[in-house]
């Protein structure tokens, strides 16, 4: 199964994505210091904060090595952090289907690993979706998508 149905109460844990994953089932590819969480540096430069404790950003300096640039995904913006520099804010859109994408046969899909690294920097370097690196596998299962055998 490729899509799974997410209860309406649910879909807070959108809110802040980044903390939701690195407090639940891929805790053990991040690094904790206080109230804020990041991914190690080998697989992404994601990095959370605690949303129960959303001004409690003092973990970020500790993670933010010296030169090291941590990125967020949430929907709220971050207090001012001692110690931090602020770079740049984009705009995201998050995608919520309202049912079943029906255009899309499970036969379109592909599984890729480690194997498959080569073709994924190259389509990563063509496209720039976003903090990649050769670890980020280790996040969870990527998959392909081909129209018409491409």
């Amino acid at each position: 199964m490729l899509m799974q149905t997410v209860a309406p109460q649910d879909l807070r844990v959108l809110y802040r994505p980044i903390w939701a994953a690195l407090s639940s089932r891929q805790s053990h590819l991040s690094q904790l210091a206080g109230r804020a969480r990041a991914l190690f540096a080998n697989i992404s430069q994601f990095a959370a904060t605690d949303p129960d404790v959303p001004h409690d950003c003092s973990g970020l300096v500790t993670l933010a090595a010296v030169g090291k640039t941590i990125a967020f995904m949430q929907a709220d913006r971050l207090p001012a952090v001692k110690g931090a520099r602020f770079l740049d804010s984009l705009p995201g859109v998050q995608m919520i289907p309202s049912g079943p994408l029906s255009h899309l046969s499970e036969g379109q899909f592909e599984r890729r690993g480690s194997t498959d690294m080569p073709a994924i920097l190259s389509l990563i370097a063509r496209s720039q979706p976003g903090p990649f690196k050769r670890r980020t596998l280790r996040m969870g299962p990527y998959f392909g998508v081909k129209v018409n055998g491409a």
